[in-house]
C-alpha cells in the first residue's frame, strides 16, 4: 500500500475504518516536527533547581502560583503544605511551618526574595493551596520589576521585585520586607503589600497643648504666630506614601480648628472673637501626629480649609516619616502648596478584598471577579451596646468681669481684668475635643470599625435603651404623677390636653417628661437601667426583619432565648431580658439626653459669681455736682458791650467769691484753696459733691476753656443758672434806649435757643439830658435745668438800643441816683449736675462666675468578637448630623414677656394734652385704641398690671405671660423655619445681677413745633428746633436702661418645687397653632392673624422671634420689681439716673450676694430660660440614610484589645500599652458633639408710642449661659449695624440699640465655618433595607494608565467609577484574557470581547480609532450570542493565550476552543468523543455537584495549560481526584453499627459544603459517644487519588497531537521552553527507590533530551533525575535502577482498502534513530528505534511484541519491515442463544455454537488518556494452528518505544503489505 505521512493529528472520533488519512489513533509522549513531517519520541524532565536553592529538601514546599516576567525569569508564590502546620510546632526540616514564600527564578537559579518567619514575626503572606495566583507584572520608569497578583483569598498584591533584590544585595535578610525590620512593625506589616494601598495603623493627630498649674490652665502651640493663614476652620487629612510613591487613601481627619484673628493671650478675652470668613491674620497650625506607620517612608498631609461657602484643599508636599514624627506638620498658608481636590480626600479610591482574576491591557491593570464589602457584619453586636450620658465639669467657665468700666468703656480707663481664656469654647482644646450634646435632644449615634486596609466600614447603628413601662410614681417630680405608675409609652396626663393635642395617636411621655433619673444605673446587666437617658423611638420607622437585627451579646444570640433569661458566658448570672433583645421589626430607638430637670446633668451648675468694690469709670471728664459761680472785671467805656443793637459777647473770668462788685476777688476759700466736698466760703462758690481731691478752680478750667466767654459742656450734664450786671454810665448821649442782655444755649449740632433774656430802661432820661452821669442799671434773670452733651456752650451776649457811653460796672463807680440802692456785685451762677451722687459703697463690680457641665456619653458592652478583630485596627464613633429638620429643640435662650395694652399708636401720653398740634405733626393711623403687644426688652414689674391675670380657666387668678420674645442666636442668624415650634419648655428660671443703666439721652434731632403768631396774620407755621421735644413730637430726651446678667440658674424642678407662685405640674407650655414668627426691628407687626390678640409694637426696637402661648398656657408670671427697696433710687433699674455709670442695683446695696427666691433684698429681676420645642415623632429618618459626623473619639492600636471577646463572649482584657485604664469594653468620655456652652449677650429696645405710654425709650442688655449649635464666642462685627456685646461695651451698645437692629440677619454676623464638624470624611451608614452586595463576580474594575515617565505606581489607583459590570445570566466571570489587543471578559457561560478599539484605515495609512477607543465606553460583545450563551470556560489555569490565538476549555459543555478572528470549537477536531468522555471529573459520577466541582489543578481537580515554545504547541493537562475503593465502600455501606440514624462508616456528599462526609462515633469519656459526620479532606489518599491527563494541541496545524504522561500542578515557561512542578511523591520525603532526590522540591525543565553520564538517560524519565546526585551516596548504575521510563506510542490505522477485506502479513515504517547520550550524540544510528509494537483489528490483536533485530524486524531500503505477527486474542465456542438458532443453517445442520472472542471483555482498557491492552482478551497460551493471519478492512498499529536507550526517534512514514482476500 502507498506510504502513510502523519499530518492530520490526533483522530478518534471516527470508526476506524473511516480513520481519516494522515491521521493518527493514538499517540502518547509524542512531539511532531522535530524535523518537519517527523513523530518523535518527546524528551523527558531535566531537573532544573530546587525551589529553596538549598542541599535541604522541602517536600512540603508547594508552588501556589508562577508569573513569568521579564528576561525569562519567573516569580514564584510558595506554600509549606505541611500537614501539621495547625499545631503550631515551630520548625520542620529548618523551614518554620506555616510559611509563605516568594522567590525569583532565572536559568536554573533560585532565590528567595520573601520568606517570613511567622513564629519570629508573626507575618505571613497567607498562601493557601485552595487558592492558586494568577498574575502579571511591568518594568516601572525607574526600571524596577513589580509583580501585581490575586488569589480570590486575599487582597490583590503588588511586590516591587527589585526594590527587595536591593535590600538582599545590601546584605539584608529575606525575612525583611524593603528592608523594614519585622520586629518593630504592626501585626499588619504584610499588608504593605496590598494593590490597593494599606495604610497599617492609622496615624493619630492632636492637638499641641502643655496643662498647667496656674493661670492659664493649659497652654495649646498648636495655632502659633508667623503664618498667613486666614480666618476660618482647617483640617488636616494624611496619607502613607512608600518609597515607590504609592500612596494610601487619606487615613484619618483632624477635628477642625478655628482660625480666627485673636491670640488666647488677648485681653479680656471677650476680645477673642470670629472674624469674616477670609480675613487675614498672622497665624499659622502646627498639628502634632503619632502612632505613624514605620512602614511608610513618607506622609502627604492635605490641608481642607472651609471659608465661607468654599471648601479647598491644600495638597503639601511629601514629608519625610520621622520628620513628622518628631516635628509635627506646619501650615503656615504661605509655604508651597498645590491646590489639591477635597474628592481626593473624601472619597477613597476603589478597593477589594479579593479578585478571581488579573490581567493588563495597554498600560491599564484590569482585575475581575471581585469581592469586597465594607460590611464586617458587626451590626448585630452594636445592637448590645449601652449608651449612658456623663458631664465633666468646667469650673471658672469663661469669667466675665462686669466692672463699671467694662461696661461703660471696655475697660477704656482701668486695668483689663480677664478671665482665663481655656476655660470657654474660645480655647481650641475645647472647641471640638470637648464639645458637648444638647440636653432633652435626640441623637443617633453609630460605630464605623477603621479596617486594616485603613479604609472606613459601614457604620453601624447603635440603638437607644428600651423603655421603661412601670416608674415609680414617687421617682418623679410631676404633681400629676403622684399617685401613678408611669410608662414612658403613655399619653401625657389627661391634665395635659394641649401636649396630647399635639399628636393625640403618638404622643407620649418620653416626648414631653425626663424619665433619665429613674434608675440611672451604670450595671450593664440591668436592662432597665436608664442610664441617666431619656427614652426614644421612631413612630413610623421598625428595624428590618433581618439577622442584622437580632441582638447578640458577642457569639451567644440573645434572640433564640424564649423564656426571657439568658446565661452571661462570662459570670453565669442568669440574667433577665427584655424586648431590647428583640430588635426585629420594633419601631427604631435612638439616644434622648436627659435635660435639665436631671440634676446630675444640669448644665449649670453653681454660681461662683462675686460683688467686689468697684473703682468706677476714671474717665477724663470729672463728674461735676456743683454750684460755679464767675465773676467779671470792669473795663473802659463801651468795652465790652455793644451800642446802637450791635450784640457783643461778655467775658465772665474769674471765680466770684459772693462779693464780686467788678473787682478781682478770686472766690478765696480761706487758707488756700479748698478742695470738693469741704464747707464752702461765700454764697456762691459752694458744692454739693464731688470727686474727692478735685479744686474749683480745675472746674472752672474745664468749663470756661476759652478766656471765659462761654460755659462749655465737657460731659453730659444738667445744667440751671442765674445772672446779675451792673451797667454804669458817665456821659449822656442823645437818642438813648434800654439796655439789654440775653443768655443763649448753643448746642453743639443745631441752632442758638435764648434761654433768658433781661432789659432795663434806667438810662432812657440821660438821653435828652446829656448833663446827667454817673447812672448805673441792672440786668438780672434765671433759666431753667437743660440737658447739655459734650461741646454744648452758654454764653451771654449784651446791647443797647443807641449809643450809650456807658460800660460795665467797676468797685470804683459811684452811685449817683436813687437806683444805687438796688446795686449788687456781678454774678453769672451755674448750677452743674453731671452725675447722680452715689456713695463709693453702692459702687460695686460683679466677677460672673459660673461651674457649667459639658455633656457627653459613654459607651459599654462595645463587645468585639474576634474575627471582626482580626479585620480591623480600630472603631470610631460617629453622630448622625443634627440639622433643623432632625432638632427637637431649635433654639434656647431667656424669653422676654410682651406687655399686653390698649391705646392709640403712633402718638405718646405726652402730646395727649397738647390739643391737636401734636396730632398735625405726628399723626396716628387709628382714632380709637387697638390692642398692642408691646416688646418690651426686659421683664415689667409683676403685679402691677403689665400682665394678664385669667378670670377663667385653670390659670384663673394667676399673672400670666400669654405672648414673650426670645432671641435665640442662631435662629436669628439663619431665620430658619419656625413651623415646626410647638412647645416651649422651661430649663432654668435665672436671678439676674442687674446694672441700672448710664446716663444715655437720645441725640438730639430737629424736632417741629407749630406756632400761631400775629405777625403772620394768625396762620400756623412750622417752626423746626433742634434737641428734644415730647409735647410735639413724642422724643424724649433720657433714655431707661439697664443691663441684666445671668446670676443663679435653678432648674425648672429646683424652682417650680421652691416658688410658690410657679406650678409644679409642668414644664412644657404648648404655643398657639400659629403663634410664632420673626418680627423686624423697628416695626409694627400684624400679629393678630397669628393668634397673638393684637399687634406687635416693636419699634426702636431689634429683631427676635414672637411666640404666642395658646390659651390656659401661659407662663406664670416670674417675681421682678424695678424699684429698689430703700427709696434713694439707687436700687432702681430701667431708671434715668442722671450722669451716673451703670449701678449694680439688684442686688441692691450692701447686698455682697445675690439670693434666691424672694425680692426683699436681691432677687428683683427673674427671667425663664426656655426651650422652643419641635414635637416630632420622627427623626434620623431613615437609619441607613444619614449623613454622618466623626466625634473625634477612635480606639486604635493595643486600646483595642480590651473590647475583644472570643467565642463565648470572654474578654481578651487590656493590652499593657493601654493607659487609660478603662474597664473593659467601655469606652473614655465621648464629646466632640455640636453643642457650644456660651455666654450669650444681645441688646434690645423699644420706644413706646401710643397714648397711654411716655415716649421715654427704654433698652436693655442681657448676658447669660445658654447651649447653642453655634460658638458664639466666635461672632464678630463688620460695621456699626453689627455691634454685640461683650465685643462692645454694654453703654455704647445702649445708646445705639433701636437706632441699628443688631439681632436682624443681617446685622448678626458669625462665620458658620466655626460651627463645622468632622464632617471631611464621613462613614456610612449600613444599609439596612436591602442587602449590600459584597460580591462582585461579573464586575471587573481597572485602575488608571500607567504613565512610563511617572514614578507613581498608577495601576495601584483604582477609581471609583471605572469599573464594568457583565450579564448576570452568563455566570461569572472566570477570566480576564487578552489577544490580539482587545480583552476578553471570560464568563462562566460565554465569551464577551471589549469594544471601543476598533480601527479604520486612513488614506495616509494611518490608523484611527472608531469612537472614543475607551474599551469601557461600550458594551462588549458576546462572540456568539445563544439563549444560554456560548463559550464559557470555568477554568481559569487553563485559559492561554498564545501568538495563534487564545485557547480555553468549557467544562461543562465538554469542549475545548481557541478565539482566533472567530471561535473555533478545536475539540471538534477528531477529539470531540473524547473529550466529551473526559472533560468531566471522575467524582461526578459519585454525587459531586457540578458546581462544587473546583477548578484548581493545584489542589488536584482542575485544568491548566502551558505554550511549549520549543514545539509551538498547547499542553492542556487536567488534574482529577479518583475515588478509592473506602471511599466507593462508604458511599454504598448499608451495614455495620449503627448510631444515631446512620450507620458508622456510612459515606455522604453533602452538596451545601461541597464536601464528603463520614458517619463517625466522637470521642467521649462515658460511652454510648455522640455520632457527627466529618469533612473528609481532598487531599486525604485513603479516599482519594490523584489522577488525569495532559494533551497536546499544535494550533498552527489546527491539530491535536499526543497524550503525556506528566500530569503536574503547575506550570510556567520561558522564551524557549516550559517547566513544571510535581506533587506524585509521598511527603515528607521521598524513598530513594523513587528515582528522585528533590521530588516534590524541584523545578523541572521539559523537553529535556540530554543526559549527563553514559549510564543515565534522559528521554521517558519523568520528574527524576537523571544523572545521580553527589550527595544521594548511590552509584550511576545503582540509581538506575530506581528510574522509570514512560513509553513513546504511536498508534495509527490503515484503510486504504477499508472497501474489502484485506490480509495483512506485515507492515514497514521510515524511521530515524540518533543516539542522545554521551559521548556522541545527534548521530544517526542503524537501529530500528522501536522497542515493541502490537497490531490490531476488530477482533484480532497480537498482543504486545517485543522487536527483535533479524528475527521480527528488517530494514529493506530505507524502510524497517515487520511482520510475524499472528492474532492472540482469546476464543472460546460461545453458544448464547444469538449463535444457536433451531433452524437449519446454510450446510443443512444446526448450529453448535461458534469459535468467537469474548463478548464481555473488551479489548482495550481507556482511561483518560490511556488506552491498554486488556491482558484478559488476549491468550498467551493459544494453540498455533489457532493463531490466525489478520483479515479485516483495516489494521492498527501501535510502534511503542521504552526509552531506555535514550535515542531520538524521527518516524515519518508507515506503510502495510497486505492484499484483497476474496474468500
Amino acid at each position: 500500500m502507498a506510504e502513510k505521512r502523519f499530518i492530520k493529528g490526533l483522530f478518534k472520533d471516527t470508526a476506524h475504518i473511516d480513520q481519516p488519512a494522515g491521521s493518527w489513533r493514538y499517540a502518547k509522549n509524542v512531539i511532531i516536527n522535530n524535523k518537519k513531517g517527523s513523530v518523535s519520541n518527546e524528551g523527558g524532565t531535566h531537573f532544573d533547581t530546587n525551589i529553596v536553592n538549598d542541599t535541604i529538601i522541602h517536600h512540603f514546599d508547594q508552588v501556589v502560583g508562577a508569573i513569568e516576567v521579564d528576561n525569562d525569569r519567573v516569580v514564584l508564590f510558595i506554600l509549606d503544605v505541611n500537614p501539621n502546620a495547625a499545631t503550631g510546632t515551630g520548625y520542620l526540616n529548618g523551614l518554620p511551618i506555616h510559611s509563605s514564600m516568594i522567590g525569583i527564578w532565572e536559568k536554573g537559579n533560585f532565590r528567595r526574595l520573601l520568606d517570613y518567619d511567622i513564629d519570629l514575626h508573626g507575618h505571613n503572606l497567607n498562601f493557601n493551596v485552595d487558592y492558586p495566583i494568577e498574575g502579571t507584572f511591568k518594568v516601572d520608569a525607574r526600571g524596577d520589576l513589580i509583580v501585581y497578583w490575586t488569589d480570590d483569598l486575599n487582597p490583590p498584591r503588588a511586590f516591587n521585585v527589585s526594590r527587595q533584590e536591593r535590600w538582599l544585595d545590601s546584605g539584608g535578610s529575606d525575612a525583611w520586607l524593603y528592608g523594614i525590620t519585622p520586629w518593630t512593625t504592626h501585626l499588619n506589616h504584610v499588608y504593605l503589600l496590598n494593590l490597593f494601598p494599606h495604610s497599617g495603623p492609622v496615624p493619630t493627630i492632636a492637638i499641641n497643648e502643655v496643662i498647667a498649674g496656674a493661670f492659664p490652665l493649659s497652654n495649646q502651640s498648636t495655632v502659633v504666630e508667623g503664618g498667613g493663614l486666614r480666618t476660618g476652620v482647617y483640617y488636616l487629612a494624611l496619607a502613607y506614601v512608600d518609597e515607590d510613591l504609592v500612596a494610601t487613601n487619606y487615613l484619618t481627619v483632624s477635628n477642625p480648628i478655628s482660625i480666627v484673628e485673636e491670640y488666647d493671650h488677648t485681653q479680656p478675652v471677650t476680645q477673642i472673637d470670629g472674624g469674616r470668613a477670609g480675613n487675614q491674620t498672622s497665624k499659622a497650625i502646627n498639628w502634632s501626629v503619632s502612632n505613624i506607620n514605620t512602614d511608610y517612608d513618607f506622609i502627604r498631609p492635605v490641608v481642607v480649609r472651609k471659608m465661607g461657602d468654599a471648601t479647598e484643599a491644600f495638597r503639601l508636599d511629601d514629608i519625610e516619616r520621622q520628620v513628622v514624627a518628631s516635628n509635627g506638620i506646619t501650615f503656615s498658608g504661605t509655604e508651597g502648596y498645590s491646590t489639591g481636590s477635597v474628592e481626593d480626600v473624601i472619597i477613597d479610591t476603589t478597593s477589594y478584598e479579593t479578585a478571581k482574576t488579573i490581567n493588563q491591557l495597554d498600560g491599564v491593570l484590569y482585575l475581575g471577579n471581585l469581592t469586597g464589602s465594607q460590611d464586617v457584619g458587626y451590626q448585630k453586636y452594636a445592637n448590645f451596646i449601652k449608651l449612658s450620658s456623663v458631664v465633666t465639669v468646667m469650673p471658672n467657665f469663661d469669667i466675665f468681669f462686669a466692672t463699671i468700666d467694662n461696661l461703660e468703656t471696655g475697660f477704656g480707663t482701668t486695668p483689663v481684668q480677664s478671665g482665663d481664656p481655656t476655660t470657654a469654647y474660645r480655647y481650641l482644646s475645647n472647641i471640638y475635643d470637648k464639645r458637648g450634646y444638647m440636653r432633652d435632644e435626640v441623637y443617633a449615634f453609630y460605630i464605623a470599625f477603621i479596617l486594616n486596609d485603613g479604609s472606613m466600614s459601614y457604620a453601624y447603628h447603635i440603638p437607644g435603651r428600651d423603655a421603661v413601662t412601670d416608674i415609680p410614681a414617687n421617682t418623679l417630680t410631676y404633681t400629676w404623677a403622684a399617685n401613678n405608675t408611669i410608662s414612658e409609652l403613655d399619653q401625657p396626663p389627661a391634665t395635659s390636653t394641649d401636649l396630647r393635642a399635639l399628636s393625640p395617636s403618638n404622643g407620649a411621655v418620653y416626648h414631653f417628661y425626663d424619665t433619665s433619673t429613674y434608675n440611672a444605673s451604670f450595671n450593664t446587666t440591668s436592662t432597665g437601667g436608664c442610664r441617666h437617658m431619656n427614652f426614644w423611638q421612631n413612630s413610623d420607622e421598625m428595624y428590618p426583619m433581618t439577622d442584622d437585627f437580632e441582638t447578640w451579646n458577642a457569639e451567644q444570640d440573645l434572640t433564640d432565648n424564649t423564656s426571657n433569661t439568658w446565661t452571661d458566658p462570662v459570670t453565669g448570672n442568669v440574667i433577665t431580658t427584655s424586648s431590647f433583645d428583640l430588635n426585629r421589626g420594633v419601631n427604631v430607638r435612638h439616644h434622648h439626653f436627659p435635660s435639665n430637670e436631671n440634676a446630675q446633668r444640669l448644665s449649670i451648675v453653681n454660681n461662683n459669681s462675686l460683688i467686689v468694690p468697684s473703682i468706677g469709670t476714671a474717665g477724663p471728664q470729672t463728674p461735676w455736682n456743683a454750684t460755679i459761680s464767675m465773676g467779671i472785671t470792669g473795663v473802659t467805656s463801651g468795652g465790652g458791650w455793644g451800642g446802637s443793637g450791635s450784640k457783643r459777647t461778655i467775658t465772665w473770668n474769674h471765680l466770684n467769691d459772693g462779693n464780686d462788685q467788678g473787682g478781682t476777688n478770686n472766690c478765696t476759700w480761706g487758707a488756700g484753696n479748698r478742695t470738693w466736698g469741704s464747707a464752702a466760703v461765700g454764697s456762691r462758690c459752694s458744692t454739693t459733691s464731688g470727686a474727692a481731691g478735685v479744686t474749683i478752680q480745675q472746674m472752672q478750667q474745664a468749663l470756661f476753656p476759652i478766656s471765659g466767654s462761654s460755659f462749655i459742656a465737657d460731659q453730659p450734664m444738667q445744667v440751671s443758672g442765674s445772672y446779675n450786671l451792673l451797667i454804669y454810665k458817665t456821659n449822656g448821649c442823645f437818642n438813648c434806649g434800654s439796655i439789654r442782655c440775653e443768655i443763649v444755649f448753643r448746642p453743639a449740632t443745631g441752632n442758638d435757643v435764648i434761654l433768658s433774656s433781661a432789659s432795663d430802661s434806667s438810662f432812657e432820661d440821660m438821653c435828652s439830658d446829656n448833663s446827667l452821669a454817673n447812672r448805673s442799671g441792672v440786668l438780672a434773670g434765671s433759666f431753667g435745668t437743660i440737658q447739655m452733651q459734650m461741646g454744648d456752650r452758654i454764653f451771654m451776649r449784651g446791647w443797647e438800643d443807641s449809643q450809650i457811653q456807658g460800660r460795665i460796672a467797676d468797685e470804683s463807680d459811684g452811685d449817683e441816683n436813687s437806683r444805687n440802692a438796688n446795686r449788687t456785685d456781678h454774678f453769672f451762677t451755674f448750677n452743674v449736675q453731671a452725675a447722680t451722687s452715689v456713695p463709693a459703697a453702692n459702687q460695686q463690680d460683679v466677677v460672673l462666675n459660673h461651674t457649667v457641665q459639658r455633656l457627653g456619653f459613654q459607651l459599654d458592652d462595645v463587645k468585639i468578637p474576634k474575627d471582626i478583630a482580626d479585620k480591623v485596627q480600630g472603631f470610631r464613633i460617629y453622630r448622625a448630623k443634627r440639622d433643623h429638620s432632625n432638632k427637637r429643640i431649635i433654639g434656647q435662650n431667656i424669653v422676654i414677656p410682651m406687655v399686653e395694652s390698649a391705646g392709640i399708636l403712633g402718638i405718646c401720653s405726652e402730646a395727649t394734652g397738647t390739643g391737636g398740634a401734636a396730632q398735625q405733626i405726628m399723626g396716628t393711623l387709628q382714632s380709637t385704641p387697638e390692642n398692642i403687644l408691646s416688646n418690651y426688652p426686659f421683664y415689667e414689674d409683676n403685679g402691677a398690671g403689665f400682665y394678664p391675670i385669667p378670670t377663667v380657666g385653670a390659670q384663673q387668678g394667676m399673672e400670666i405671660y400669654e405672648a414673650v420674645a426670645m432671641y435665640d442666636f442662631n435662629l436669628l442668624r439663619t431665620n430658619n423655619s419656625l413651623a415646626p415650634a410647638t412647645h416651649m419648655k422651661v430649663e432654668y428660671i435665672v436671678d439676674n445681677y442687674v446694672f441700672n443703666g448710664p446716663t444715655i439721652r437720645q441725640d438730639q434731632k430737629l424736632t417741629q413745633r407749630i406756632v400761631n403768631s400775629a405777625a403772620t396774620g394768625g396762620v400756623n407755621t412750622i417752626n423746626e428746633v433742634w434737641g428734644w421735644d415730647t409735647a410735639n413730637n413724642c422724643y424724649a430726651q433720657q433714655i431707661h436702661s439697664a443691663i441684666f446678667l445671668g446670676g443663679i440658674y435653678s432648674n425648672a424642678t429646683t424652682s417650680f418645687q421652691t416658688n410658690a407662685i410657679l406650678p409644679i405640674s409642668e414644664f412644657n407650655y404648648v404655643l398657639g397653632q400659629k403663634a410664632k414668627s420673626y418680627v423686624r426691628g423697628d416695626s409694627i407687626f400684624q400679629a393678630g392673624p397669628l393668634g397673638f390678640g393684637g399687634k406687635i409694637f416693636n419699634e426702636f426696637g431689634t429683631s427676635t422671634v414672637a411666640l404666642g402661648l395658646k390659651d390656659g398656657q401661659g407662663l406664670p408670671a416670674l417675681s421682678n420689681l424695678k424699684a429698689g427697696l430703700q427709696g434713694n433710687n439707687l436700687g432702681d433699674y430701667m431708671f434715668f439716673n442722671l450722669g451716673a455709670a451703670s449701678i449694680l442695683a439688684v442686688p441692691e446695696p450692701p447686698a455682697t450676694t445675690l439670693a434666691v427666691g424672694t425680692n426683699t433684698n436681691a432677687s428683683r429681676s427673674s427671667s425663664y430660660l426656655m426651650n422652643l420645642h419641635a414635637f416630632k415623632t420622627d427623626l434620623y429618618k431613615s437609619i441607613d440614610s444619614n449623613i454622618l459626623e466623626f466625634t473625634g473619639y477612635e480606639v486604635v492600636g493595643d486600646e483595642l484589645q480590651r473590647f475583644v471577646v472570643d467565642e463565648i463572649g470572654t474578654p481578651l482584657n487590656a493590652h499593657a500599652n493601654d493607659t487609660t485604664g478603662m474597664n473593659n469594653f467601655t469606652t473614655e468620655e465621648i464629646y466632640g458633639g455640636d453643642t457650644f456652652l456660651c455666654r450669650y449677650g444681645f441688646a434690645a429696645g423699644l420706644t413706646p408710642n401710643n397714648d397711654q405710654q411716655l415716649s421715654e425709650p427704654y433698652r436693655a442688655v442681657h448676658h447669660h449661659i445658654v447651649e447653642s449649635p453655634d460658638n458664639i464666642n466666635f461672632r464678630h462685627t463688620e460695621d456699626d449695624k453689627s455691634l454685640y456685646f461683650p465685643g462692645t461695651y454694654a453703654k455704647e451698645m445702649l445708646r445705639l440699640v433701636g437706632l441699628n437692629d443688631f439681632n436682624s440677619i443681617d446685622n448678626v454676623k458669625y462665620n458658620d465655618n466655626y460651627s463645622a464638624s468632622n464632617d471631611i470624611r464621613p462613614a456610612f451608614p449600613l444599609p439596612s433595607k436591602i442587602t449590600e452586595p459584597s460580591d462582585f463576580p461579573t464586575r471587573t474594575h481597572r485602575s488608571t494608565k500607567a504613565d512610563t515617565s511617572s514614578l507613581i505606581d498608577n495601576w495601584r489607583i483604582f477609581l471609583a467609577n471605572q469599573f464594568k459590570d457583565l450579564p448576570k445570566n452568563r455566570g461569572d466571570l472566570w477570566r480576564l484574557s487578552t489577544f490580539n489587543n482587545l480583552l476578553y471578559f471570560h464568563m462562566e457561560d460565554s465569551l464577551f470581547a471589549a469594544k471601543g478599539k476598533q480601527s479604520m484605515q486612513m488614506n495616509d495609512g494611518s490608523e484611527a480609532f472608531v469612537g472614543s477607543g475607551d474599551i469601557f465606553q461600550q458594551e462588549p460583545d458576546e462572540i456568539i450570542h445563544t439563549k444560554s450563551g456560548f463559550g464559557g470556560t470555568q477554568s481559569q489555569w487553563a485559559a492561554l493565550t498564545t501568538r495563534y490565538g487564545y485557547f480555553f476549555v468549557d467544562r461543562n459543555n465538554r469542549k475545548v476552543f481557541l478565539m482566533k478572528d472567530e471561535l473555533s470549537e478545536i475539540s471538534a477536531l477528531g477529539m470531540e468523543n473524547w473529550f466529551r468522555d473526559n472533560l468531566g471529573f471522575a467524582l461526578e459520577k459519585y454525587k459531586l455537584d457540578n458546581h462544587c466541582a473546583f477548578d484548581n489543578p493545584i489542589k488536584g481537580m482542575g485544568f491548566h495549560s502551558i505554550w511549549d515554545p520549543k514545539y509551538k504547541r498547547i499542553i492542556l493537562t487536567k488534574r482529577d481526584l479518583e475515588p478509592t475503593q473506602a471511599l466507593l465502600d462508604g458511599l454504598n455501606k448499608e451495614s455495620g453499627t449503627y448510631c444515631g440514624g446512620y450507620f458508622v462508616g456510612v459515606i455522604r456528599y453533602n452538596s451545601n459544603k461541597c464536601k464528603y462526609q463520614k458517619w463517625t462515633s466522637s470521642m467521649c469519656n462515658t460511652p454510648p459517644c455522640p455520632c457527627s459526620w466529618e469533612d473528609l479532606e481532598w487531599d486525604d489518599t485513603t479516599w482519594f487519588t490523584q489522577g488525569g491527563w495532559t494533551i497536546s494541541y499544535y494550533p498552527e496545524m489546527n491539530i491535536w497531537v499526543s497524550f503525556h504522561d506528566y500530569v503536574p500542578y503547575i506550570y510556567f515557561k520561558t522564551s524557549t521552553n516550559f517547566y513544571s512542578l510535581t506533587d506524585k511523591y509521598p511527603r515528607p520525603s521521598v524513598p530513594a527507590t523513587d528515582g528522585t532526590f528533590f521530588g516534590n522540591g524541584a523545578i523541572w525543565e521539559h523537553n529535556s533530551d540530554v543526559s549527563f553520564s553514559t549510564d543515565v538517560n534522559a528521554r521517558g524519565v519523568l520528574y527524576q533525575e537523571n544523572e545521580v546526585p553527589s550527595y544521594s551516596g548511590l552509584g550511576n548504575a545503582q540509581w538506575l535502577t530506581t528510574l522509570v521510563f514512560h513509553l513513546c506510542e504511536f498508534e495509527f490505522i490503515h484503510n486504504e482498502l477499508a472497501s474489502t477485506d484485506m490480509l495483512t502479513s506485515g507492515f514497514n515504517y521510515t524511521l530515524e534513530v540518533f543516539t542522545d547520550h554521551s559521548p556522541q550524540t545527534n548521530i544517526n544510528i542503524l537501529e530500528h528505534g522501536f522497542t515493541s509494537y502490537f497490531v490490531y483489528n476488530t477482533l484480532q490483536i497480537s498482543g504486545e511484541q517485543a522487536l527483535e533485530y533479524l528475527v521480527n524486524v528488517r530494514r529493506i531500503g530505507n524502510n524497517w519491515k515487520v511482520n510475524n505477527f499472528r492474532d492472540m486474542a482469546a476464543t472460546a465456542l460461545n453458544t448464547n442463544s444469538y449463535y444457536m438458532s433451531t433452524n437449519t443453517n446454510i450446510i443443512g445442520g444446526l448450529n453448535t455454537g461458534t469459535v468467537t472472542t469474548s463478548d464481555a471483555i473488551s479489548m482495550f482498557t481507556h482511561s483518560g488518556m490511556n488506552k491498554t491492552i486488556n491482558a484478559s482478551y488476549i491468550d498467551l497460551a493459544k494453540n498455533w494452528h489457532e493463531k490466525k493471519k489478520f483479515i479485516d478492512k483495516w489494521i492498527g498499529i501501535r510502534l511503542i518505544y521504552d526509552n531506555v536507550s535514550n535515542n531520538l526517534l524521527n518516524l515519518y512514514s508507515t506503510n502495510v503489505e497486505a492484499r484483497k482476500l476474496y474468500r
